[in-house]
């Protein structure tokens, strides 16, 4: 996993040509690289852009992140990064706020993969710095992240189908 710099500043240190570096470097040892970029898109976010073959844009049913999210989506469609495959989280899916999901899928343009409820045990999680899928795996939240990384996790092999008459 890769994250985000702790400040803008430093995300300017970032240089496009660094992250392509890395990703090359990476990319030859793992078959999963996370890469969470910065809000906009910077050099770098494009850097990255180019080696992805997934994104996934989270945001919750607030009207400003659900528009900020549709300009950066029609900035990648004019961009052309029609490849990669596009996974949609809902954060706080849960809250009463006057939009829905299914308004916010429709405002942004993507269905929705994933739903992440409120859930106290996030917080709870973060202050004590330990995962929410470790600290509370049976709450809605811990089983919402669950489903997202399944997302990413390769089709099941399925057997070939038998016939009616089958026998062992």
């Amino acid at each position: 996993v890769l994250c985000a710099p702790d400040t803008p500043a430093e995300g300017e240190e970032v240089r496009d040509i660094t992250v392509e570096k890395v990703l090359r470097l990476l990319k030859d040892d793992f078959s999963h690289i996370v890469v969470d970029t910065s809000a906009g898109l910077t050099e770098a976010t494009l850097a990255a852009m180019e080696y992805a073959t997934d994104f996934v844009f989270m945001c919750d049913l607030s009207v400003s992140s659900l528009q900020s999210l549709r300009k950066v989506i029609d900035a990648i469609d004019m961009l052309g990064f029609d490849q990669p495959r596009r996974h949609f989280v809902v954060n706080r899916s849960d809250a009463k706020v006057g939009i829905t999901p299914a308004e916010a899928a429709e405002l942004v343009g993507l269905e929705i993969d994933v739903e992440v409820p409120y859930s106290r045990a996030v917080a709870l999680s973060m202050n004590h710095g330990q995962p929410v899928v470790e600290a509370a795996p049976r709450s809605p939240a811990a089983r919402s992240y669950v489903s997202a990384a399944q997302l990413f996790l390769p089709e099941p092999e399925r057997p070939a189908k038998r016939s009616f008459f089958f026998r062992r």
